[in-house]
């Protein structure tokens, strides 16, 4: 799969230094950026070696925070770019896309879209030894197989080239049959808005009168929140939540007698 993006991570905020460059379509397995971002964007500015992890997720959600491996034409959908490993103390991501549109999102500094692709800014790629995560919004186009390459500089931010480490990830969509949404095995929990600013909404039935626990989970499956822990009555349940957490990905934990339902959801 041909890679689509040029990459720049300064390793330090000091002395960064912007130049112009021709973006010749090449991704260097030694950066971390979008064409257009920087210094580095024409050459390797990293020493380390490209590689993969599983603590480096791609995530594609629909609006209603499920995932999914099929898009409608024109749908909007977010793509979860996360590191889960606090080891590092500036990280740089650069994500493209083959077809549709990422977009900018006006209220989040962490990430710009610079000639088509998604990148850090400065303020963005501040990690300072805890899990790192964006959230890029992404329009499908009317056909064809959709290809995402991420790319993810973990730096030690020692002033030097040494000892950073690259790593790549991808994922791909394919056009959803007759044009129909992804069916989800969870049909009875809706989450709203998602990304979720302050307040977290939820609605669902329960077909009977039920103990329910409710609750926030890190991607590892660690107790981030607990929300309620309640009887509730058979029918239709309306709650709302304020929400303190940092922005990222994470798992909404729904426990109703035997059953367990899951759903991720994005905190912006």
């Amino acid at each position: 799969m041909k890679k689509y993006f040029l990459s720049f991570f300064t390793i330090s905020i000091l002395g960064i230094v912007y130049s112009l460059f021709t973006n010749d379509g090449t991704a260097y397995s030694s950066s971390g950026g979008a064409p257009g971002s920087g210094s580095c964007a024409t050459s390797s500015c990293h020493s380390g070696t490209l590689q993969t992890s599983d603590n480096f997720e791609i995530d594609v959600l629909n609006e209603d925070g499920e995932l999914v491996t099929s898009y409608v034409a024109g749908a909007t959908y977010f793509i979860g770019i996360t590191w889960n490993n606090n080891q590092a103390e500036k990280i740089g991501f650069a994500l493209s896309a083959n077809g549709g549109t990422l977009l900018a999102d006006p209220a989040d500094n962490s990430y710009k879209i610079v000639n088509g692709y998604a990148t850090h800014t400065l303020s963005g790629a501040a990690a300072n030894g805890t899990e790192k995560s964006w959230i890029i919004e992404w329009v499908a186009p009317t056909s064809g197989t959709i290809n995402f390459t991420a790319y993810l500089n973990v730096s030690n931010n020692n002033n030097s080239r040494t000892g950073d480490i690259i790593y790549q990830k991808t994922a791909s969509l394919n056009p959803a049959p007759t044009g129909l949404s992804e069916t989800s095995s969870v049909k009875s929990l809706s989450v709203y808005p998602n990304p979720v600013g302050d307040n977290l909404n939820l609605s669902f039935d329960l077909k009977e009168k039920s103990s329910v626990k409710l609750s926030i989970l890190s991607l590892d499956g660690k107790l981030v929140k607990a929300l309620t822990e309640e009887e509730m009555d058979a029918g239709k349940q309306n709650l709302s939540f304020g929400m303190d957490l940092t922005k990222g990905i994470y798992l909404l934990h729904l426990s109703a007698n035997k059953q367990v339902i899951t759903k991720r959801i994005m905190v912006k």
